[in-house]
């Protein structure tokens, strides 16, 4: 009997805690998006480990160690907090925006505590900000990628796409053997100055080292022969782009 209570009230905690960390992490990934509306860069953009270790790994872990210290100082409970979300934030954009950074760490670290408070009192709170995060994991399995107008032209070691927008990304897939050399070049039309970029990975999904000979000039030599993926990505982009890739 003993253990099945002790079974419960560990339960409780550990959801009382997911849910602190969820309602944190909720009120943070709707900011994301509205600060953007662009399902395809959000998705993305919580895809980053760095998020989900921050409120649900280092946050969870931070918050049970300072239960054990307000036992014996109540009235620190609160600064505690604070105190962990400057650290736990501030180091990482300390050199581009500390202001910035601090404001986040303590608006998260306040929104974990007033998330375990609420759980604590709110059977219904609980629950559904303990599970909350699970529609954000599922949205990062779709492709949000908007093409309109979308015209290519594909050749042995070329490729070419014309279109009126491109929001997202595009395959292009490049072979190469053991040993070979490619080099790739890659040429931008852009016709409303939307943003655009370009990144190889292997198909462990591993981001290779580049030479960047020019700009738009990408060298690499292959380690395994194998299909390496050209990412082409757009933001809001109007116009086109042409690739080409020879082998050495």
């Amino acid at each position: 009997m003993v253990d099945s209570q002790n079974i419960r009230k560990g339960m409780g905690y550990a959801l009382i805690k997911l849910a602190g960390a969820g309602f944190a992490a909720t009120l943070f990934f709707c900011y994301m998006f509205l600060s953007s509306f662009d399902l395809y860069l959000f998705s993305h953009e919580i895809k980053n480990p760095f998020f989900w270790i921050a409120f649900f790994g280092v946050g969870i872990l931070v918050s049970m160690i300072i239960d054990r210290i307000a036992k014996y100082y109540p009235k620190l409970e609160i600064v505690l907090y604070l105190l962990a979300g400057l650290c736990l934030f501030l180091p990482i954009v300390w050199n581009v925006y500390p202001l910035i950074a601090a404001t986040i760490g303590l608006i998260c670290s306040l929104l974990f505590y007033i998330g375990i408070k609420l759980a604590a009192k709110l059977n219904a709170f609980k629950w559904t900000f303990a599970f909350t995060p699970i529609l954000f994991l599922l949205l990062t399995i779709p492709d949000f990628t908007v093409k309109k107008e979308w015209n290519t032209v594909r050749g042995d070691q070329s490729y070419e796409a014309y279109f009126s927008y491109f929001n997202g990304e595009d395959h292009i897939p490049v072979k190469a053997k053991k040993g070979e050399k490619v080099t790739i070049d890659i040429d931008f039309t852009n016709r409303n100055g939307g943003g655009f970029g370009y990144y190889l990975i292997d198909e462990k999904n591993r981001r290779i080292g580049l030479s960047n000979e020019e700009k738009s000039v990408l060298t690499f030599e292959a380690k395994n022969t194998e299909t390496y993926m050209l990412i082409i990505t757009g933001d809001g982009l109007q116009g086109g782009f042409e690739v080409s890739w020879k082998k050495e």
